[in-house]
């Protein structure tokens, strides 16, 4: 039996040039077992703006080519999608919060910021270490990116 951790850190190192090549960032890449098989889900999305379903389709050929050649996985153990993460996954990073410029968000902190341990409004900038929101109650405001917990878009 092939070990988690160690299949998904070689599938990682297959999808990352993969991604790159496309001009798309390797958001998330998840393995699990689905009875005898292998279940491997790709989150990948462009630096700014969506990704569209023929990159998706293109990425997965690719990776699937990438596994069977590398013999990581025989082809008939495994099924493979590549999607989008989304509108409705929560924001972590940086580049996160660069995809989602100019829409509202709604951030839940790790602390009060201006008294508050939730704030909503539309993200405008982000810096190297903040986020700068227009809020509708405290107009501009900056919130540091490490007092984030949570941060979604408001659908």
């Amino acid at each position: 039996m092939v070990d988690l951790d160690e299949l998904k850190a070689k599938l990682v190192l297959l999808a990352l040039p993969l991604c790159q090549k496309a001009g798309l960032d390797l958001i998330e890449l998840n393995v699990r077992r689905q009875g005898r098989d292998y279940a491997i889900e790709i989150l990948t999305d462009r630096p700014v703006g969506g990704i569209t379903m023929k990159e998706c389709t293109t990425v997965n050929r690719r990776m699937g080519e990438s596994i069977d050649a590398t013999a990581t996985l025989p082809a008939e153990e495994y099924t493979l999608e590549v999607s989008s993460p989304g509108l409705d996954r929560p924001l972590k990073t940086r580049k996160d919060f660069l995809r989602v410029v100019n829409l509202e968000i709604h951030f839940y902190l790790n602390g009060p910021w201006q008294g508050k341990h939730e704030h909503t409004g539309v993200l405008t900038e982000i810096t190297d270490s903040a986020v700068v929101v227009n809020t509708e109650k405290y107009g501009i405001i900056e919130i540091p990116i490490e007092n984030i917990v949570k941060a979604l878009v408001v659908l």
